[in-house]
Parts: structure tokens; C-alpha cells; sequence
């Protein structure tokens, strides 16, 4: 079990104290390098840096509303082949699971990678991000606006802006499988947080690293409850708006009816990491006069061709281990809503195999494993697969 700190605040300034803690963690060389976000020169967004020297942590923020690109997909470019330094990763709960996902699949090397997990109560769009982003002086004061109704679990709606529908819907505000998790749901964030450390740490001492023990987390307890059960009344409406939609091909094609097939959703999904991809190759790259065929044949062909088949064909591959993160409908240059589909296929195929993607690092992805007893009912009209 993890043992629970507390992380006093001082100043009421939640941004400081989580910049000199990070700042510790590299003085006390818990970590040599750690993969966190900060502000950009602009103050008005936020990136991802790996920072060795820990001088130059000075506008960490990994509380802001706002999600760039799935960070698991940098723990790939970071752990190849061996290395002697202990890279930390500050992570929400989606880049997490998808780094487990990731392990699991050979991608990423966890020898010396250190994960640090972050409460999160969810992001917006980056385009709403940029337009809310504007109304303030800096992505401090926004956190700061965002987070004054964290003590109660729910997110203060900026500028009257929706979050991510992936976001909305996602059961994990608290981050799993984590070898440090800094908690802030329903704590008072201009006095205290919650830092937990996993037993591996249990030599370590905290108190160095400005953490007490904490006696008593049932307030982060129950307001991370009260997030979850509201996550999961707005995933199942979700669940219920895809069924209805999809009760006919129809539903599904006018969602996505703007593909221009720029591959962008497949660029950033973090659990599609195949070096060649079949839609980059030749099968694909069709010479002039069959488009006219098709035309000729059918009346009329829509070009680009194949996004029906594209999307198709990515589900089908990426739904076992889909993580629910959205950055799929992110990336997308027309906005195309494919996260919410993704999501709900990916909950319902991993459901059929008892699997939840990033659960645990034991368990094995399904399509690497055989089970004798698995489906003993395909084929049998009456009787559905358990």
C-alpha cells in the first residue's frame, strides 16, 4: 500500500509549492530527469520538457486544463535501449494507462522510469483552450480560476466552455499504477495537497522533500467519489447517444463526412505506434484511371477515398487497448467526433474480454494471449459470449 503525505502550501500559492517539490525530487535525486509541463514564453499555454537541471523548473503546471498530446507517446522516444538515469514522468490518469498499454505492447522500457501520477479533472479543445487562455494574464491565473472548485470535485466552468467530451466521460480522475500520485480533489489547494509514494519508496525520507505524513485523506476520498459518479452518468448518456446514432450506418457516416483522411487522429493516438502503417503503403496509392472506374461504375466516388475504411480499420486495431483519451477528435483539423465512438467500442470490446486498457501491468493484452475457454459460445444463436 502507499503511504500518504501532505504537501503544505505556502502562500497559498498551490503552483510554487508543486514547482519546489518537483525541484526536490531532482536535489534529493529521486529522479535525474523528469518529463513535465510547463508554460511556454508566451504564459499563455502549456508544453511538455525534460529538465535535468532543476534551476530551470519554474512554471510547472500540471493541474492546467489542458492536454497537448498524450505524453506516453514521448516515454517511447525516451526509453529506448537502456539507460542509467532515472527518468521521472509527471502523467494525468489517460497517459498512465496508455504507458502501461505501451509496456505491455514492448514500446516503452520501464527500467528506471518513474511514472508520477496527477489528479485531473478534465481539459478542454486546445482551440478553446487558446480563446479561454486570452481572458487571462497567464495559464497560472487560469489553473488558479479553474481549480476554486476542486474542494468540491467539480471543475469551475470557464468562460461557460464544456471540457472534452472524452474528459466528461472518463472514469478515472484519480491516476493508478503510479510510483508517486499528487492529490488535489476535494483538498484545499491554497493550504494543502496529498502526496502518496509506493512502498518501493518506503527508505526515502519525505520529510526532505517538504512532506508529512497525513492521517486523514477521506476528503479526497470522497470528492474524488462524488467526480467519479459524475463521470460515469455523463459516459453512459454517452454510451446511450452512440447506440441511438448508430442504429444505422447512416448515424455513423455523417460523423464522418468531413474526413479529408490527413491521418492526424492516427499520428496522435498514443496506442497506435506501428512503424509502417498499411495506409501509408502502396496498397492505397491508386492509379489515376481507377478513380474513373469507380466513377464509372458507381455514377459518382467520393475522394478522398477509404476514410470509411480507415476508421474502421483503426478501431478494430486500437480498441482492446484504447485508453478513452480523445486526442484522436483533438488532432482533428475538422473537428470530427471520432473520440466518442472510439470510446464506447473500446469499453465494450474490452468488456467482452473482462480487460480494462492500463488496468495493471500483469495483465495481458487479450491479443497476445489464448484462452481455451474464451468464447465458448460463438456460433450458438441463442447464447451470448460471457
Amino acid at each position: 500500500m502507499p503511504k500518504a503525505y501532505k504537501l503544505q502550501i505556502k502562500n497559498n500559492d498551490l503552483l510554487q509549492g508543486i514547482n519546489s517539490f518537483f525541484q526536490s525530487l531532482l536535489q534529493e535525486k529521486i529522479v535525474d530527469a523528469l518529463l513535465l509541463p510547463q508554460e511556454t514564453n508566451s504564459r499563455k499555454s502549456i508544453l511538455s520538457t525534460l529538465v535535468k537541471d532543476k534551476e530551470q523548473i519554474t512554471s510547472a503546471n500540471p493541474f492546467v486544463p489542458f492536454l497537448l498530446l498524450n505524453s506516453a507517446s514521448l516515454l517511447v522516444k525516451l526509453s529506448k535501449g537502456k539507460t542509467r538515469e532515472k527518468i521521472g514522468a509527471v502523467l494525468r490518469s489517460c497517459e498512465i494507462r496508455a504507458a502501461v498499454e505501451l509496456i505491455k505492447l514492448k514500446q516503452i522500457n520501464p527500467e528506471n522510469l518513474i511514472l508520477i501520477g496527477v489528479d485531473c479533472l478534465g481539459t478542454y479543445e486546445p482551440a478553446v483552450f487558446k480563446e479561454l487562455a486570452q481572458n487571462f494574464s497567464d495559464t497560472a491565473e487560469l489553473t488558479r480560476q479553474y481549480l476554486s472548485d476542486a474542494a468540491r470535485a467539480l471543475p469551475k466552468q470557464l468562460g461557460g466552455k464544456e471540457l472534452r467530451l472524452a474528459c466528461q466521460a472518463c472514469e478515472y480522475p484519480n491516476p493508478a499504477n503510479a510510483d508517486i500520485t499528487i492529490n488535489f480533489i476535494g483538498c484545499d489547494t491554497t493550504r494543502e495537497i496529498i502526496v502518496q509514494c509506493a512502498e518501493k519508496f518506503d527508505a526515502i525520507d519525505w520529510s526532505k522533500l517538504g512532506l508529512a505524513p497525513a492521517e486523514d485523506i477521506s476528503s479526497w476520498k470522497n470528492a474524488s467519489k462524488t467526480c467519479l459518479d459524475t463521470r460515469l452518468q455523463s459516459r453512459d448518456k454517452l454510451f446511450q447517444q452512440v447506440a441511438e446514432q448508430t442504429k444505422n450506418l447512416e448515424g455513423f457516416l455523417k460523423d464522418l463526412e468531413n474526413c479529408r483522411h490527413c491521418n492526424n487522429c492516427r499520428k496522435e493516438c498514443p496506442i497506435c505506434y506501428c512503424q509502417e502503417c498499411i495506409f501509408d503503403s502502396r496498397i492505397f496509392e491508386h492509379e489515376h484511371d481507377q478513380y474513373i472506374k469507380w466513377a464509372e461504375r458507381k455514377g459518382k466516388v467520393r475522394i478522398p477515398t477509404d476514410t470509411l475504411l480507415f476508421h474502421l480499420t483503426r478501431m478494430n486495431h486500437m480498441a482492446v487497448s484504447c485508453v478513452g483519451c480523445g486526442q484522436c477528435t483533438s488532432a482533428c483539423p475538422n473537428g470530427l467526433p471520432i473520440a466518442k465512438y472510439f470510446k464506447t467500442i473500446g469499453f465494450k470490446v474490452q468488456e467482452v474480454f473482462g480487460y480494462q486498457a492500463g488496468r495493471s501491468l500483469k495483465e495481458e493484452v487479450p491479443q497476445s494471449t489464448f484462452k481455451e475457454d474464451e468464447f465458448p459460445h460463438v456460433g450458438e444463436p441463442d447464447k451470448k459470449p460471457h
